[in-house]
């Protein structure tokens, strides 16, 4: 179910965003060109709501986003920080080179998962959940377990079998 949202905060500040409902995560399409320091809060409260309402997985799409103020990144690190909490996902996709230099986001930034596409996050969010599933999924750290922490994982044993076939 796809639906458009348009919020305001008290200084009349609008924003809108498209929210997509999957079956097991929400994709958040900003609608905005121009992310201003203020539109931050009204963004976690947007997320808030949805997330209230129905706890999934999260995708922020960032395709129409032009300019974004820096003090942004501090802000998906904290959805980030709370999906992890939740056992959720959370993947920003579609920033282009200007918005991650805006962000100070280089190929190899660890906070999040940045995706070049929707598709690929989608992606993202379901191999999570099938590491949530197999139990290779490291909520104290909130990443994925590497295979030094798996150690003897059944997922690792069933690969070194497969390769003695």
């Amino acid at each position: 179910m796809v639906s458009l949202h348009s919020f305001k905060d008290e200084n009349h500040t609008a924003m809108r965003v498209k929210i997509d409902t999957k079956e097991v995560f929400h994709v958040i399409t900003i609608e905005e060109k121009e992310l201003s320091a203020n539109m931050a809060a009204m963004l976690m409260q947007i997320i808030d709501e949805k997330q209230s309402k129905e706890l999934k997985n999260l995708v922020l799409n960032f395709k129409n986003v032009q300019t974004i103020d820096p003090s942004f990144a501090d802000l998906l690190e904290r959805i980030r920080h709370a999906q992890y909490e939740q056992q959720k996902s959370f993947v920003a996709c579609e920033l282009s080179w200007n918005l991650k230099e805006q962000l100070n986001i280089d190929n190899e930034f660890d906070r999040f998962h940045v995706t070049p596409t929707e598709s690929e996050a989608w992606d993202i969010v379901q191999m999570e959940e099938i590491e949530r599933e197999l139990g290779l999924f490291s909520w104290l750290e909130c990443r994925p377990v590497t295979a030094e922490v798996a150690g003897s994982s059944p997922v690792r044993s069933a690969k070194g079998s497969l390769r003695n076939l």
